[in-house]
């Protein structure tokens, strides 16, 4: 019954103290404001300028991704190019880049604009690079999907400028990189042309010289049909060796893609043993069975066929690889441009001054009361305090004794 008239006392007896107090808290809490509206006035202007970025609509990967797509490797072109088309990480990275970093810094004078002066050589540029991340945000908004650039400077026009030098930057960088993947490509598929061409010529020459020798052997439609199917297989075992090679030059033996590459390359060439074996309805007898001249003949022409074919594939490979190398490709598409901005970004002054004043009132509340609790308890502390010490001195006493 007790307990509630106690509480009320406490809650009046504190009403009391900050009303005695109540010109020390306005007066210290009035001067914090004051002193914050002086700081924030001082505080400089920053603006933000941001710029959007969509992934273009169509890849660079070309008539590679196109020819094997058929066997699941549609992927490998893209892999193997470094298209324009993929993932937003590819140009977060090249966005973050020391060498896009110091690029910016270098053309927009920074080390000068951050007031960076250090005696020692080369650290004026690091520090600036540091600043300037800082100042620098990339991101990819979760709900629109869309690459954002953010640059933040005292100069809204110069912020602006930054985040559209970065964008074209990004572009410059990511067509040099493709186009260097596509000459290393183009290079590759020109030696398979070619090796084709020969190889080509190489059995059609045989088979001229086998004719002169022979006459001309009409084999059965069904073993033309056979061996049409033997070049269709040995085509498909070309097309998986090359995404396998191509592959693994460009990304190391140990990359999955080229393991997955290397596996379809195994199980076509599983295929056409097991047709070569004579696993198949339509001829059901080995290449090994077929006797003399005929078997002459048959493999020469089904060596014209599958080299026929092969060629047929590399071709418009080879014309894409060209194409590829001198084209130019645009990693990102402009969806808004950065333009320099209108209203500050930082700092929030009436945040500042208000949060500033609430604190100083807090803290000068909690002085108030804490000094008048120390007041009234002061004879009691002292009390309490010189009856430990002398605990203390009589067990450190006894202790020694």
């Amino acid at each position: 019954m007790n307990q509630a008239p106690s509480q009320e006392n406490r809650f009046w007896q504190t009403l009391a103290v900050l009303y005695l107090w109540r010109w020390f808290i306005t007066g210290i809490t009035v001067l914090v404001a004051i002193i914050s509206v002086v700081i924030a006035l001082f505080l400089p202007n920053v603006f933000t300028s941001s710029t959007s970025l969509l992934l273009p609509p169509a890849s660079g990967a070309g008539g590679l991704a196109q020819a094997l797509t058929g066997r699941g490797l549609g992927s490998v072109a893209s892999s193997l190019l470094g298209g324009a088309g993929g993932d937003y990480t590819r140009y977060m990275g090249i966005l973050g880049s020391r060498r896009v970093l110091e690029a910016v810094v270098q053309k927009y004078g920074l080390i000068k604009s951050y007031e960076i002066d250090y005696p020692e050589p080369g650290r004026n540029l690091e520090e600036a690079i540091k600043t300037f991340q800082d100042n620098l945000k990339i991101e990819v908004d979760e709900k629109l999907e869309y690459l954002v650039v953010s640059v933040t400077d005292k100069d809204p026009k110069k912020a602006a400028d930054i985040a559209n030098f970065m964008v074209a930057e990004l572009n410059r960088i990511s067509s040099e990189m493709f186009s260097a993947n596509a000459r290393n490509y183009r290079t590759y598929m020109e030696r398979r042309y070619n090796k084709a061409t020969a190889a080509l010529d190489s059995l059609q020459n045989e088979m001229e010289a086998f004719q002169s020798r022979n006459g001309v052997i009409e084999l059965p439609s069904q073993i033309e049909a056979f061996y049409t199917n033997v070049a269709q297989y040995r085509m498909e075992v070309a097309k998986a060796e090359i995404a396998a090679e191509a592959l693994a030059s460009q990304l190391g033996p140990d990359n999955a893609q080229v393991l997955a590459s290397q596996q379809v390359y195994e199980r076509s060439k599983q295929q056409l043993e097991d047709f070569m074996n004579g696993n198949d309805r339509m001829m059901q007898v080995s290449f090994d069975q077929l006797p003399g001249v005929g078997r002459e003949y048959a493999k020469l022409y089904q060596g014209i066929l599958a080299q026929g074919k092969i060629l047929e594939a590399l071709t418009p490979l080879y014309e894409q690889a060209n194409f590829d190398e001198k084209r130019t490709t645009i990693a990102v598409q402009v969806l808004d441009k950065a333009v320099p901005s209108a209203k500050k970004s930082w700092p929030p002054r009436a945040i500042i001054v208000i949060a500033s004043a609430f604190s100083a009132l807090m803290l000068c509340v909690f002085f108030a009361l804490a000094w008048d609790y120390l007041s009234r308890q002061k004879n009691t502390i002292s009390t309490k305090l010189a009856e430990a010490v002398q605990q203390v001195r009589s067990e450190s006493t006894h202790q020694k004794g």
